[in-house]
């Protein structure tokens, strides 16, 4: 980087590491053999006296995470608008089940049922209770499998809930999955009676 446009705020996150500060930062970089974004933290390195004597840095190549944040921040209006138009529940999750999106109709759903508010980035199988979040860790991982499906469950309550999962993708890779949950609860009860109806007059 010596000479390069990137060596000045390398010096300088450097500098800051030497003065006994941890550096985290993120960069654009262009180069021949790489050209993506990076994230560097930089940690003082102490002696016995406390006294700084050099600078530990690692370097991560976050590329696709920031692909991705570009792609669902540029899409943001248009997807906030489309979640909250709908009595569905909808939400996004990554790989680590954690929530990327979500709209409010979900989110007071899990608010009424367990009494928990959720957030950005909070972990799913930790806020649904366990049998409700062993279904959404195993179903959901086919879904992060790159499988397209829709399945009915049946709550502890009586209610009906269908969900269809779609699996996110980044360039060809799965990077997450947008779950869309319905509560079918009056249209199967419908479809209940009738069929009891058909049955009788079958009968007759």
């Amino acid at each position: 980087l010596n000479g390069s446009q990137d060596s000045t705020w390398v010096k300088k996150e450097i500098k800051q590491a030497l003065n006994g500060k941890q550096v985290v930062s993120e960069h654009y970089l262009n180069y021949p053999g790489f050209s993506g974004y990076i994230q560097s933290v930089y940690n003082p390195i102490r002696n016995e006296d406390y006294e700084v004597t050099g600078v530990a840095v690692f370097i991560t190549d976050i590329t696709a995470r920031k692909k991705f944040e570009a792609a669902i921040q540029s899409a943001n209006a248009n997807l906030s608008a489309i979640m909250e138009s709908t009595s569905d529940r909808i939400l996004a999750l990554d790989l680590n089940f954690r929530y990327l999106a979500f709209n409010k109709t979900h989110a007071e759903s899990i608010k009424q049922r367990s009494g928990k508010t959720i957030h950005i980035g909070d972990n799913i199988l930790e806020i649904l209770p366990p049998p409700l979040a062993d279904i959404a860790r195993t179903e959901t991982t086919k879904a992060f499998q790159g499988k397209q499906f829709t399945i009915e469950t049946n709550l502890p309550d009586g209610r009906v809930l269908e969900t269809a999962y779609n699996p996110i993708y980044n360039e060809k890779k799965v990077v997450g999955a947008a779950l869309f949950i319905r509560d079918v609860t009056e249209r199967k009860e419908t479809e209940r009676k009738l069929k009891e109806l058909n049955d009788e007059l079958q009968l007759h």
